[in-house]
């Protein structure tokens, strides 16, 4: 708790570092590009290779594919937690990135 402040009470998230399993359930939460704050909540899907708007990739190995079932992330809400649940506590298990433009191949 701040003294200059009583009535703020700071909390601080650990950080997941055993991958999460298709199907577990995340949260993310975000100021996309300073707008309201948004929350969105869905489950970790199939991992499949993102393609940007520029012709890059990023490999499915790389991150987790996430199917939001309630909610929604925009754009400039990448470096947002993705939130999952361990042992009834909430914890960072990486950071929105990428979009939705998806690539099965």
């Amino acid at each position: 708790q701040l003294t200059a402040f009583p009535e703020i009470n700071v909390k601080l998230l650990g950080w997941l570092s055993d991958p999460l399993d298709t199907g577990e359930s995340v949260i993310g939460i975000s100021h996309p590009r300073g707008d309201h704050k948004r929350i969105a909540f869905g489950q970790r899907t199939r991992d499949v290779t993102i393609r940007f708007s520029d012709g890059e990739r990023m490999p499915s190995s790389v991150g987790y594919q996430v199917a939001w079932t309630e909610g929604l992330t925009q754009s400039g809400s990448s470096g947002s937690p993705l939130l999952a649940t361990r042992d009834g506590k909430l914890y960072v298990a990486g950071t929105l990135t990428a979009g939705p433009n998806i690539d099965d191949n």
